[in-house]
Formats: structure tokens, sequence, C-alpha cells
């Protein structure tokens, strides 16, 4: 399950849910054993310089290799690049989430 997370400075006017939405689907159509994505924003309030920073997260396996994950940052920042009017810096990250992973559910 990809984790994405967008951090943005607050000067940057955007569709923040439409991009986290573009990330999504194209990591789903780049790799259909994804599953669900999570994505959070956080706009930046105090930055020098415009930008736009988008770190996806995912585990590591076997298919997922160095040239993967490159081509992947390439499709994303493509595809989200069109959310954004205003000039800044986008930068997408592309990284394996550490092996020693855990995730709990809770349920009410």
């Amino acid at each position: 399950m990809p984790q994405i997370e967008l951090k943005y400075t607050s000067d940057i006017e955007f569709d923040v849910t439409g991009m986290l939405e573009t990330a999504i689907k194209t990591i789903k159509s780049a790799d259909d054993s994804v599953g669900n994505c999570r994505g959070r924003a956080y706009p930046l309030k105090d930055y020098v310089s415009s930008h736009i920073r988008l770190e996806i997260e995912m585990l590591d396996k076997p298919h997922r290799d160095d040239i993967f994950m490159q081509k992947l940052s390439e499709s994303v920042s493509r595809a989200v690049r069109t959310h954004v009017s205003t000039a800044c810096a986008i930068s997408v990250i592309c990284r394996f989430d550490p092996p020693q992973w855990a995730t709990t559910i809770t349920v009410e």
C-alpha cells in the first residue's frame, strides 16, 4: 500500500486532492499490484521559494527495481504538473519503505 505525502508552499493555488488522485492513478497504472494507496497533504506557511514536493513510499518488491522507481518518479512528475499553473519547482521522490514495517488496523 503506497503512502503519498504532498508538501507544498501555501502561495501555490491548485487542486490538492486532484493532484493526489492523479498520483494514485499513475502509480496504479504502473503497478496493478499496489492495492489501496494513502495520500495526505501538508501546506507550508513558512518557506523559501515556491515549491511542491511529492514523496511516494512503497514496499520493496522484486519487480520494483531502481529502473521501475525512476520511471515511476518521472511518470508521476509529468502527470501531476498538469494541476499547477503557477511557476514553481515540483519534486517527486519514490523510495522504499524500510523492511521493518508493521501496520495495525483498529476496528470499532
